[in-house]
């Protein structure tokens, strides 16, 4: 008589992989936090970056927010990114670029603008480079709180996930601002450094974020020509851009 083999057991079924990612929140000026950049074929070759507000539940048609890029080149020359003419290019020369224009946020669903950075910027470029990062609204726009519209900055590259966020309170903001820098990106070599600002423009002003290096130092001014949709960016004073 043959002898039965036992049966084997079936397995168990195998437990869900979960990828979570640690967000790493930035909430006052000062903060910094660096991420190194991977190397190898399998290294991110993309570093995101979006800005996201919320509906701020005046009931009027106004909740737009526009994300815009300013790009300090090794050389001292700026350029300007946003949507939807002014868009760049990830492949080619400035290296970022722009996903497109979001022109409203809902209760339900926040506006979310998003750049894609090369993470091979600094080396394409031959040296560091700068980026500051604000979401301005236009004044054609209507009248309306930047601050209400609770504006945050997310950077993502890989696992590593990094906010610029603040605590908006009760008349931060005027109404009459319309620009507000949500953070500064310096990308030297393999290494990011990222940091919040909370800088805004003067009342009544659309005046663009610039940059200008000082030593080994970035310098922050709200002193950039005016950018406008369809339109080529204004000549101003000294200001060296491409």
């Amino acid at each position: 008589m043959s002898r039965q083999l036992p049966r084997s057991q079936p397995r168990p079924p195998a437990k869900p992989v979960s990828i979570t990612k640690t967000v790493i929140t930035l909430d006052k000026p000062g903060n910094t936090h660096k991420v190194s950049l991977e190397k190898g074929a399998a290294a991110p070759k993309v570093i995101k970056v979006s800005a996201r507000w919320v509906d701020n539940g005046d009931g009027r048609d106004n909740d737009d927010l526009d994300l815009r890029i300013g790009i300090l080149r090794p050389d001292g020359r700026m350029s300007i990114i946003q949507a939807p003419d002014k868009r760049g290019s990830f492949e080619a020369d400035p290296f970022v670029f722009h996903t497109g224009d979001v022109v409203s946020a809902s209760t339900s669903a926040p506006g979310i603008e998003t750049v894609e950075i090369n993470a091979a910027i600094s080396h394409l470029m031959g040296g560091k480079v700068a980026l500051v990062c604000s979401v301005y609204s236009a004044v054609d726009n209507g009248a309306v709180s930047v601050a209400s519209l609770k504006p945050k900055m997310r950077m993502e590259y890989g696992d590593e996930v990094v906010e610029c966020a603040f605590e908006f309170k009760g008349g931060f903001f005027s109404s009459l601002v319309y620009t507000y820098v949500l953070g500064m990106i310096e990308i030297d070599g393999d290494e990011i450094r990222i940091s919040p600002s909370g800088v805004t423009s003067k009342t009544g002003s659309e005046a663009t974020p610039w940059l200008t290096r000082k030593g080994d130092r970035v310098e922050l001014t709200m002193d950039g020509p005016h950018v406008f949709k369809g339109r080529p960016l204004e000549r101003k004073g000294n200001k060296h851009y491409v």
